[in-house]
């Protein structure tokens, strides 16, 4: 039951991970083409490019939506909920963030955030009113901020309060702490122009062929960007995450192990135990095959009984396991493992059979003379 109960807890957790994740990535990076540098999200290390080259890609013949990331460094000036002294992303003076800068109107066309406070419609026009911020889910949780707050950024002009509109994540900045606000907020209050990452989406009608083309010339003269097909970079980050999350499937098998060897263990015990009831019951009649099918049975009610509380206590564990994610800033979408708890079942079935063939076979073989003399 306890080790039924991990698996199901572990696989829907996996489960919950994996889909979130590629759900994530697939809004994320799921337009037609990527301009990337070299750092993904450590975007302080990047040589941008300036808003011409974003224009002359905006007048390329077929190319429809075009979002951009200006990045700047800024300090939240609150105290850190968290206080963690020397650890990533904070220090004594208040919260390190990751500011960038995105166009309100076009990113919600090419991309997307998964938000887990907050309005997507909103929190995107509320952008251009003012001094307003989108806060991924960890710097939420280690500044300790909520929708409606007031947060001071200092900047290379001064302080600035910013008010939080919602929170929310993309797959590219999950782990860091990020603030998104308007293209003209960073020009303003960050004096950042410069573009470090470009999304943009081919008209409907468009020549694919002709479009790509143009941009791949257009490229050429802006070497600190990689262009490449966003179903391609999709692809490369799905067989990344696909592999990562294999080694949780393969925690199952060993998982699985321990629980066979603990019936074996229970079932073997459980013969010795009633060796001399085993042996009244040859002793009146009962044949071999009687004495086999009765531990069977045993066996296989067990089986069903640790099956059944294993999996009610795997998933409710698991629920709150991938709940309290949102806790730490990063909030998962709780997918429940229909063919892994069919799996556990069939597996916890064909074990427990298994685990019965040898004390079946063993209280089959007792001696009667021998098993009634037996204390």
């Amino acid at each position: 039951m306890i080790a039924l109960a991990i698996v199901v807890v572990v696989g829907g957790l996996a489960a919950s991970l994996e889909n979130s994740f590629m759900s994530m990535l697939k809004t994320s990076l799921g337009s037609d083409y990527l301009f990337v540098p070299p750092a993904i999200a450590v975007w302080g290390n990047n040589v941008g490019v300036s808003n011409e080259f974003t224009e002359a890609l905006k007048a390329v013949e077929g190319v429809g939506p075009v979002s951009t990331f200006r990045f700047a460094s800024s300090i939240l000036d609150v105290e850190p909920a968290i206080p963690a002294k020397g650890a990533a992303g904070q220090n004594n003076d208040g919260v390190t963030v990751s500011v960038l800068g995105i166009n309100p109107e076009t990113f919600p066309q090419v991309s997307a955030l998964r938000f887990s406070a907050g309005n997507a419609g909103q929190a995107f026009s509320e952008l251009e009113n003012g001094r307003t911020f989108i806060a991924n889910g960890i710097l939420a949780s280690t500044a300790g901020i909520k929708i409606g707050d007031m947060v001071p950024f200092i900047t290379p002009n001064g302080v600035q309060p910013y008010r939080l509109v919602a929170i929310g994540s993309d797959i590219l900045n999950v782990k860091l702490n990020t603030a998104y606000i308007s293209q003209l907020n960073i020009e303003n209050d960050f004096s950042k122009t410069e573009d470090v990452f470009i999304q943009l989406n081919l008209s409907p009608d468009a020549d694919r062929a002709k479009a790509e083309l143009a941009l791949k010339t257009l490229k050429q003269q802006y070497p600190q960007l990689t262009m490449i097909s966003g179903q391609a970079y999709f692809e490369q980050y799905e067989q990344l995450l696909s592999i990562a999350f294999v080694a949780m499937y393969v925690l199952f098998i060993f998982l699985a192990i321990p629980s066979l060897i603990a019936m074996l263990n229970t079932l073997a015990i459980g013969v010795i135990e009633r060796t001399r009831e085993i042996g009244m019951l040859r002793a009146v009649g009962a044949t071999q095959k009687q004495v086999s099918r009765m531990v069977l049975a045993e066996a296989i009610l067990l089986a069903v009984v640790g099956i059944a509380f294993g999996l009610l206590g795997g998933i409710y564990l698991g629920y709150a396991l991938v709940n309290a994610f949102s806790l730490i800033g990063f909030p998962l979408e709780y997918y429940f493992p229909w063919a892994g708890l069919l799996s556990a079942i069939a597996v916890g079935l064909i074990f427990g059979t298994f685990a019965a063939i040898i004390p079946a076979r063993q209280a089959a073989r007792l001696e009667i003379v021998q098993a009634l003399r037996y204390e």
